[in-house]
């Protein structure tokens, strides 16, 4: 587990997580062209982040 700046200890699976979906994210923008970086889009990202960190725990 490591310690970043901003958030509290993450463990390698949220780590493996949050890569995962940022890989996902980078995938649907290529495949349609679609910016991923709307504010609408980037909370609901962070949303289904944390929902699935807190999954993995």
């Amino acid at each position: 587990m490591h310690e970043t700046r901003h958030r509290s200890a993450t463990s390698p699976d949220e780590e493996q997580a949050a890569r995962s979906l940022l890989a996902e994210e980078r995938r649907i923008t290529v495949e349609t062209g679609w910016s991923t970086s709307t504010m609408v889009v980037t909370a609901i990202r962070e949303r289904l982040l944390i929902n699935m960190m807190a999954a993995t725990r």
